[in-house]
């Protein structure tokens, strides 16, 4: 087979490869005429192993080539069926200053920079042999990723399903596809999922948002495109807080976050009251960024009954409307309650602290699993800083392997505040297992009928 290369002297550059072949075969023929003299020559060998190299686009490609002995032997390089260099000279002129060689012992480097697509493939070098040698370098180059988005903006209904699509555009190897959701979960709680399609039903306002879709084939960049997400319906209000207490008088902020598409018109109601509240009179803000809409009310420290003040938030827009009420008070606050293992199997230790000016009398709890629904009173309180106070009580004689929840409310001198949300715990150990005391009284009952047939015997 030929040697090709893009130079004119090709055949003259075959002929001293043939050259340097015979040379290597017959040296040192001359230089000894009496056989018992002559040496046995071996061959070179490599001591380069053949490699499989990935780089990015742009990076530096490095080959490498030695032998043990590099005398009387002269290196070759090609890529396919292209002559690179012959011994230490570069012979292939179309990369230019790219190609170059890096001469060493027994060896070279061949180096090629600002690697591109088109120079990935096979390497080979040879030694001009009798017999030729050679080893293949695998080189592959990897190019960004790029990907895109059939739609930009995708608008469905309420309890409507869709399918958003990101197809490859480039990028080597194939870049791998995945989906997330901007800010947040997606809608079926998965942080990320991998496919060129993410599928989403039932779906609802809240889920409108940013989806990003992101190529990524190790490159050192990724590359997104994103669908921006709009679900119509009825709106969505969020509260963080539907009990806040205040006993202190002074400025109390209520906020409601609205989520809606079409948008929605916010209005604030007091209580029972039919007409809406204005910002003559109210202070009352809006922030486009978060969606947030706040109502400022002035409240007053509570003198011979409790503060008992409610506001309702409305939202409503051309496919319905939604609301919250939130109530502001001088009665203590919804505590925070932790379960925590006990010194024993079937005791857990439950702690909480709420926040309340009013100072707390005591605590009512409530205590629920399989075998036992109980309310206890908690009269031990503990004062923490100004204005929190906390409580704790010790769950004993609970069943192994069970589910219990707890919720605690605090009491002061304005009334008994909210309950906290329920915390939940499983008990150790195997389900139904036979308690100590169950243990005990089989024991007693075996051996009392133990007893009594050894009595009948006698």
């Amino acid at each position: 087979m030929r040697l090709r290369c893009r130079s004119s002297f090709c055949d003259h550059l075959e002929m001293l490869w043939l050259s340097l072949v015979c040379f290597s075969l017959v040296r040192g023929q001359g230089e000894y005429e009496d056989p018992e003299e002559k040496p046995v020559e071996r061959e070179a060998e490599f001591t380069s192993i053949p490699a499989k190299v990935m780089v990015n686009q742009g990076d530096t490609i490095r080959l490498p080539c030695f032998v043990d002995r590099i005398e009387g032997y002269v290196l070759l390089w090609k890529f396919g069926d292209t002559i690179l260099s012959v011994g230490g000279r570069v012979i292939e002129s179309s990369r230019g200053r790219r190609l170059l060689l890096e001469e060493e012992t027994n060896g070279n480097f061949l180096v090629l920079t600002q690697a591109e697509s088109s120079d990935g493939g096979d390497y080979m070098c040879q030694i001009s042999a009798y017999r030729p040698k050679d080893i293949v370098h695998s080189v592959m180059v990897r190019t960004m990723p790029k990907v895109q988005v059939e739609k930009k903006v995708v608008t469905v209904t309420q309890g409507e399903g869709v399918s958003l699509k990101c197809n490859v555009k480039g990028g080597h190897p194939v870049p791998e596809i995945s989906w997330r959701r901007e800010g947040g979960s997606l809608p079926g709680g998965e942080d990320i999922i991998f496919s060129h399609t993410l599928k989403l039903s039932n779906l609802s306002s809240s889920s409108s948002g940013v989806y990003v879709c992101r190529g990524d084939n190790g490159y050192s960049a990724d590359h997104t495109d994103s669908v921006q997400l709009v679900v119509e319906g009825t709106p969505v209000v969020e509260q963080s807080h539907l009990f806040i207490h205040s006993s202190q008088g002074g400025e109390v902020p209520v906020v409601c976050k609205v989520t809606s598409h079409p948008p929605a018109t916010v209005l604030w109601y007091k209580g029972d009251q039919d007409e809406a509240l204005t910002s003559p009179q109210y202070n009352i803000s809006e922030d486009e960024d978060t969606d947030s809409h706040t109502l400022l009310v002035q409240t007053q420290p509570p003198v011979n009954t409790s503060l008992e003040l409610q506001y309702k938030c409305v939202a409503t827009n051309t496919m319905g409307s939604a609301s919250k009420v939130v109530t502001i008070s001088s009665r203590p606050g919804s505590p925070v309650v932790t379960a925590t293992q006990g010194d024993q199997e079937d005791a857990w230790l439950l702690k909480w602290e709420v926040t309340s000016w009013p100072p707390v009398k005591s605590f009512t709890l409530e205590l629920k699993g399989q075998d036992i629904s109980r309310k206890v009173t908690v009269s031990t309180v503990k004062k923490s800083g100004n204005s929190t106070w906390t409580g704790e009580y010790s769950a004993t004689g609970l069943a192994p392997g069970s589910q219990y929840q707890a919720r605690v409310r605090a009491v002061s001198g304005q009334g008994e505040g909210p309950g906290s949300s329920w915390v939940q715990w499983d008990t150790l150990g195997p389900a139904n297992s036979v308690s100590r005391s169950e243990v005990t009284i089989l024991l007693i009952m075996s051996a009392l009928s133990a007893l009594y047939f050894s009595t009948r015997t006698c």
